[in-house]
């Protein structure tokens, strides 16, 4: 929402038509989706040190991210990753072997693929709502900004 009222108010702002100011809000609203799902995945896959944040912490603390519920959807009940998922989800004394094994199997059953492949979606959406707005140096700035938010390192 924030980058929506931005977007949205920046359009109008600059005397935008309807069209462009909703189109602004959509691309807002996609830039904002895609960023989240890859923050989602840099909590899991990224280097400590570079996001600052403690490497499956998300786990830890049992946030049902998108990652976590194509998980829980796709593995059976009586699959073995499942188990070994949810003896580290929402475990605040989940040792970094438990971690590690509950991302390996986020990574095994499609669940980090699935959403990179969600992410680059909402940017390529994003790109599109770009298209009422004539060819500019910012037009390519902000398709630049929602390509840097799915592919960034932190």
């Amino acid at each position: 929402m924030l980058f929506e009222c931005a977007a949205e108010g920046g359009a109008i702002i600059a005397g935008g038509t309807e069209e462009q100011i909703t189109a602004m809000r959509d691309y807002a609203r996609s830039l904002g989706a895609g960023f989240q799902i890859h923050d989602d995945i840099l909590a899991l896959l990224g280097d400590e040190k570079t996001t600052g944040k403690p490497v499956g912490n998300d786990i830890r603390n049992g946030k049902r991210t998108l990652i976590v519920l194509h998980a829980l959807q796709n593995l059976g009940v009586e699959d073995s990753r499942r188990a070994t998922l949810m003896a580290a989800l929402g475990n605040a004394d989940a040792t970094l072997e438990q971690i590690r094994a509950a991302t390996e199997v986020l990574q095994d059953c499609g669940s980090i693929d699935h959403a990179r492949k969600l992410a680059r979606e909402h940017a390529a959406q994003g790109k599109e709502h770009l298209e009422v707005l004539k060819p500019s140096a910012e037009r390519d700035f902000l398709a630049a900004v929602i390509d840097y938010a799915v592919n960034r390192d932190i």
